[in-house]
């Protein structure tokens, strides 16, 4: 791991630029330019129905932009299935569903074999975590700064 200077430009890991989405029933979701450096941890806060669930949804693949173009390191992901993006390492979850589903910890486990593990060996009880998966997580856990989180 190397020390990156603050002040140092970062490649984007995630674009969004001029991304829109309207249906029915949802928040709009303006166009929007944004960027998200792969060394910073990003909070998005908005009011009731500002479109943070629209987004999530937006990067997630659970639906699909109007217009604009969105890219992961680089490769655009817009057209791209939930499926494969969660394969690419994009999950997104609501706070009901950490509670429902276990720990942070749990849901970092459960990302893993999703990337890992064929889905029909999920369906059967066949994926569950090996020890490296584990350590794996408590390493990634301590570098994302979430290891006091772990048990939420």
């Amino acid at each position: 791991m190397s020390d990156l200077a603050l002040d140092q430009p970062l490649h984007p890991l995630l674009e969004l630029v001029g991304v829109a989405v309207h249906r029915p029933g949802l928040p709009p979701l303006e166009p929007l330019t944004c960027a998200f450096d792969a060394a910073r941890t990003t909070l998005v806060v908005g009011i009731e129905g500002s479109g943070r669930a629209t987004l999530c949804d937006l990067l997630a693949g659970r639906l699909l932009p109007d217009r604009g173009v969105m890219r992961l390191d680089g490769q655009r992901i817009d057209r791209l299935p939930a499926a494969a993006r969660v394969r690419l390492g994009i999950v997104t979850c609501g706070p009901e569903r950490l509670v429902q589903h276990g720990s942070v910890r749990a849901m970092m486990l459960t990302a893993r074999l999703a990337v890992t593990r064929p889905v029909w060996s999920l369906a059967f009880g066949l994926g569950r975590p090996s020890r490296q998966d584990r350590e794996d997580i408590e390493e990634l856990l301590g570098f994302v700064g979430l290891d006091h989180l772990a048990a939420r």
